[in-house]
């Protein structure tokens, strides 16, 4: 019984020993004062978009310790918007030197490392489209041949981190996780341009996008996508999306109906498909989908229904936090988002004669829920309201050209996308004078910026976009008096 026990101490006891020690350091040096950012993974995988900034000091070292399961890559960006990638191992201690300009690795992982960051991934995505050039003539794939470059072409890096691994360079660890990201970006790229071939080759018949998708499926079940490490590695996101594609593409009707009725499409939208992977790749990937909606301005979901979402089935979730912040933030601004009826604007003059908007002139944004370069247009706003501010008697005015089905969808972005002025989506009487007063009834095309004066007459139908704001004052100091 004694021997028993002692033997569940020391098991417990190592166990407190190997969480203790899931950690890895980097220890910084430089002959300057320099602020880089990291980005350390988030909910145990790979990073590129949430930073944390590090100010390094001449002649002090900084040990810079983040958490490690098993292994990770960490993303460092230097002030000249070079990034690099490090590996870490639990319990690494990795020593760099920032000089110049640029990070040495002061170790035998530097070589290899090097060769990761700057060499073989813009090379594999050269070469595998000369690969697909040569396999894909007069029409017919070869997909045999397709696959034998691809084999010849990591066939050259294998040898070369076996070459390593036998110097004594790296470990058989470090020589597996690269592997893998050499199978990751190669695959990634293969199945990218198969689905290229799916999407853009007129020519392609039905046998032939079966056959692309048989071969797509071969290599799915010949390097499983869903395997708990895939998260960790930077080059795996092409395979991993293309992956999720190709098997929520291969699901009959009844099937992606039962989905749609388990997740609410009308919540999730597009990204319904992400419930195919497993439960611990999802936080991180929802979190991610909804971080890059909320950057770009690019909203095609119910992003605070899926943050609720989140929150209660990964209550843990460092994306949650992440999120829940930046959505806390947007919030405070909604203050400046107002909602007009916009059937009870049938026309440009009914708008001037708005309580709100009486005796103002009104710059109007044309947009829709749908219109990717309109959204793309909204991260010029900051600037453009600070713009705008400077003149008296503006108010900002964004319509909307979508289908009344889309009104929950159009509710939604506005506020999740924080569009401060008057929203209102535009009445098929308005759209009618729309078309024939800006359009002449011609290509109807958005976005599109207006310059409409307190009688409701267009004095500007076309100004310059956002991104362009000296161009936009010149036509605004025209007509406009600034304060």
């Amino acid at each position: 019984m004694k021997k028993n026990t002692i033997c569940t101490f020391f098991i417990l006891l190592s166990l407190a020993i190997k969480t203790e020690a899931q950690t890895a350091t980097i220890l910084f040096n430089t002959d300057e004062d320099v602020t880089i950012e990291m980005y350390k993974p988030i909910d145990g995988a790979y990073n590129q978009w949430i930073p944390e900034k590090l100010n390094l000091k001449s002649g002090l070292t900084v040990n810079y310790t983040l958490k490690v399961d098993d292994f990770c890559f960490v993303q460092c960006k230097l002030p000249n918007n070079k990034r690099m990638d490090f590996l870490l191992l639990e319990n690494d201690s990795l020593r760099l030197n920032y000089t110049n300009g640029t990070i040495n690795i002061i170790a035998s992982m530097g070589e290899v490392m090097d060769f990761y960051n700057g060499i073989w991934s813009p090379i594999y995505k050269d070469e595998i489209y000369k690969i697909f050039l040569e396999g894909n003539n007069a029409g017919k794939i070869d997909f045999a041949g397709i696959r034998e470059g691809v084999r010849t072409l990591l066939s050259k890096d294998i040898e070369y981190l076996d070459r390593l691994k036998f110097e004594n360079k790296i470990n058989n660890k470090q020589a597996q996780i690269l592997k893998d990201a050499l199978y990751y970006s190669a695959n990634g790229l293969v199945l990218f341009k198969y689905s290229q071939l799916i999407e853009f080759d007129e020519n392609l018949t039905k046998e032939d996008v079966s056959a692309i998708k048989n071969e797509v499926y071969s290599i799915i079940e010949s390097f499983p996508p869903f395997t708990e490490d895939i998260i960790k590695h930077r080059y795996s996101t092409i395979y991993l999306s293309q992956c999720i594609y190709f098997l929520y593409d291969r699901m009959d009707d009844s099937e992606k109906q039962t989905l749609s009725q388990k997740y609410d499409k009308s919540i999730f939208g597009n990204h319904i498909n992400l419930f195919l992977t497993p439960e611990y790749m999802q936080s991180s990937l929802f979190g991610v989908n909804i971080f890059l909606q909320l950057k770009f301005n690019m909203i095609d979901s119910d992003i605070y229904a899926i943050v609720d979402f989140l929150k209660n089935k990964f209550p843990q979730s460092e994306y949650v936090s992440i999120l829940i912040s930046l959505l806390n933030d947007k919030n405070k601004n909604n203050q400046d988002v107002f909602f007009l009826d916009g059937k009870e604007v049938r026309s440009l003059s009914d708008l001037s004669q708005k309580e709100e908007i009486k005796g103002k002139y009104m710059y109007v944004d044309l947009w829709a829920t749908w219109c990717g370069p309109c959204k793309y247009a909204f991260q010029y706003n900051d600037n453009l309201d600070s713009l705008l501010r400077g003149y008296k008697n503006l108010v900002k005015i964004y319509i909307s050209i979508d289908d009344e089905k889309d009104e929950k969808t159009w509710f939604r972005q506005v506020k999740s996308i924080n569009l401060r002025g008057y929203n209102f989506m535009a009445s098929k009487n308005l759209y009618k004078e729309i078309r024939e007063k800006i359009y002449n009834n011609g290509l109807f095309s958005i976005p599109r910026y207006l310059l409409i004066n307190p009688d409701g007459h267009i004095v500007e139908n076309d100004l310059s976009s956002p991104n362009l704001l000296d161009k936009l004052k010149l036509i605004l100091d025209k007509h406009l008096k600034s304060d």
